[in-house]
């Protein structure tokens, strides 16, 4: 892709070579006129080129070019359609753009085989479907994928080791390619291990006790189990008219979790929710009440929404949050000027962020996020259906709203972190003894009435 484009006249000088064909000739200076791969400009380049590309063959190929402004990362191109007769519209016509660019796009997958018999053999990925069996995936971006069912998978490499040290176990856990987090439960027993780790100030290649050896080779043999979980890559049901956006946050003493879900419904009310994304935090080594650390998961959430809304290419009717923390719910529907500077400025960030969002209660045992707060051993994460799809009221044609009554325990919880206020009375004692001596400061009346008036 980088030879094919040409770099500015006035630039190819940078780009100097020295070369001869054997010892025995001359050393001759060459010049590159591409862009050259490897250097700090060749990304931006090979993108922004294809950007202009897009722009400038819109009119001609409108599918093609809205997929490669939008679907593009650097080289690899992941697109598609909702039918299979676009899919076949946009691959012929990203075949035509590109080639006007000068460029090829090779190694096509697809999980549908007629959009494949379209692609000629030599462009066809060497592992595509007409040569891969059902449990192989195709890497996409690093995310491994198994086009036959459209289903992602992930690829788990597992080294035994004798010796576990805090490098070690650092290394294994930063192996786990997840980049929506879809292992979350699992791997934040990882993430409160290290913490746990650090507590003991161990040095990087100290041997960890027999106690933590143990418990991390116990985790270390179910990580293979894995692979056996298969994530849908459409989280849409076909034909849908009513997309709502869910997500649940919960809190825990080790660690805090967000969790966000898509919900479609179609014409006949069928109903379909799926995981979207998450992100987990280990709570804060010095210790926060625990209705702090739910407003904290809060925050994770309003965040995490804001990052991932963007992204989505579908006309969203509405969007919910859940919680189990009455408290924090009390927090997030009050004047965060009422409370001390921790709950105010988290509930001030979260009514920024969030305001259109419906704040409702959920119960513990219906929060899926509480799956990333305890952690799942990879052993049982396959068959935890409430963390790949949510409560089962989720998937209802209609589902409650959930409500809180205000009670006593309530208010004292939420009192200890009100902003504290003193009232003040200030009293000024004045001398009224009148001195004649004053009227000799002015000569006259007059001056005396400015003054005093």
């Amino acid at each position: 892709m980088f030879r094919q484009i040409k770099v500015h006249k006035e630039d190819v000088d940078w780009q100097r070579i020295l070369w001869r064909d054997s010892p025995t000739e001359p050393i001759r200076e060459y010049r590159l006129t591409t862009v050259t791969y490897g250097t700090s400009s060749a990304p931006f380049l090979s993108t922004r080129t294809l950007r202009q590309l897009a722009i400038d063959e819109q009119e001609n190929y409108p599918a093609a070019s809205r997929a490669t402004l939008s679907h593009f990362y650097v080289d690899d191109l992941l697109s598609g359609s909702a039918t299979k007769k676009g899919a076949i519209q946009l691959v012929s016509e990203l075949q035509e753009m590109i080639k006007r660019g000068g460029f090829s796009l090779r190694k096509w997958v697809s999980n549908d085989p007629d959009v494949l018999a379209t692609i000629p053999k030599e462009l066809k990925a060497v592992d595509s479907k007409h040569t891969i069996k059902d449990d192989q995936p195709v890497k996409i971006l690093g995310i491994a994928w198994l086009p036959d069912v459209d289903k992602f998978t992930f690829t788990i490499t597992v080294n035994e080791t004798d010796v576990w040290t805090k490098r070690k176990v650092l290394s294994e856990v930063s192996k786990i390619f997840d980049p929506l987090r879809w292992l979350a439960p699992s791997v934040v027993i990882s993430k409160i291990f290290l913490q746990e780790l650090w507590s003991h100030h161990l040095s990087w290649d100290e041997e960890l006790p027999d106690s933590l050896a143990r418990q991390r080779r116990t985790f270390q043999e179910q990580l293979p189990l894995l692979t056996n979980i298969k994530i849908p890559r459409c989280i849409l049901i076909p034909q849908a008219i009513d997309v709502q956006v869910h997500r649940f946050c919960d809190s825990s003493e080790k660690a805090y979790c967000a969790v966000i879900y898509i919900r479609s419904k179609d014409a006949t009310q069928t109903v379909v929710s799926r995981l979207l994304t998450s992100k987990t935090c280990v709570s804060p080594v010095n210790p926060q009440s625990l209705p702090r650390l739910e407003l904290c998961s809060a925050l994770l959430l309003a965040n995490l929404l804001q990052a991932t809304l963007p992204t989505l290419t579908v006309s969203i009717s509405e969007t919910f949050a859940w919680s189990d923390s009455k408290i924090a719910l009390a927090w997030l529907k009050s004047d965060p000027r009422r409370w001390q500077p921790f709950v105010a400025n988290r509930v001030a960030q979260i009514q920024e962020l969030t305001p259109n969002v419906h704040w409702n209660f959920v119960s513990g045992l219906e929060n899926p996020a509480d799956c990333g707060t305890r952690g799942i051993p990879p052993s049982k994460l396959e068959r935890c259906n409430l963390w790949f799809n949510g409560p089962d009221w989720l998937r209802s044609s209609t589902f409650p709203i959930g409500e809180f009554e205000d009670n006593l325990q309530l208010q004292e919880h939420m009192s200890a972190e009100a902003k504290r206020t003193s009232k003040l009375i200030m009293l000024n004692v004045v001398d009224a003894t009148f001195k004649a001596e004053f009227f000799q400061k002015f000569s006259s009346w007059n001056k005396l009435k400015r003054v005093v008036a």
